[in-house]
């Protein structure tokens, strides 16, 4: 907007730099204030802070950690959604266990089919 106005003579050039600030401002508060929300909600959950060992089977998923176990039953689970580097299965709706892809080894693709066969390939999203 500040270019068209500089070009329409609108504006002073001296005013640009006031339209870039803004510009700038609006671009990077967005991805700062999450990478900051995230990096909060991290530090109070305390399953991040310890190792984590997921066994995958007909029934579920059963997540051990810290001396406790969780089991997610496959009718809990809403999506499965991968990525290039991560694999989140989502549970609620914001709520997910996001595992990378270099710590299933070679079982991935068994996994992935096991997770394909239980919910089709309409709740299975490949990115």
């Amino acid at each position: 907007m500040g270019i068209i106005m500089l070009a329409m003579g609108k504006i002073k050039p001296v005013q640009i730099i006031f339209y870039l600030v803004a510009a700038v401002v609006f671009i990077a508060y967005t991805p700062l204030l999450l990478k900051y929300r995230s990096k909060k909600q991290v530090k109070g959950i305390e399953r991040y802070h310890v190792p984590n060992e997921m066994t995958f089977n007909d029934e579920g998923i059963q997540v051990e950690f810290a001396d406790k176990k969780e089991t997610y039953e496959w009718e809990q689970i809403q999506k499965v959604v991968t990525t290039p580097k991560t694999i989140g299965f989502y549970y609620e709706t914001e709520k997910a266990l996001i595992v990378p892809k270099p710590d299933f080894g070679d079982k991935f693709v068994p996994i992935l089919t096991l997770a394909t066969k239980k919910f089709g390939p309409v709740r299975v999203h490949l990115r």
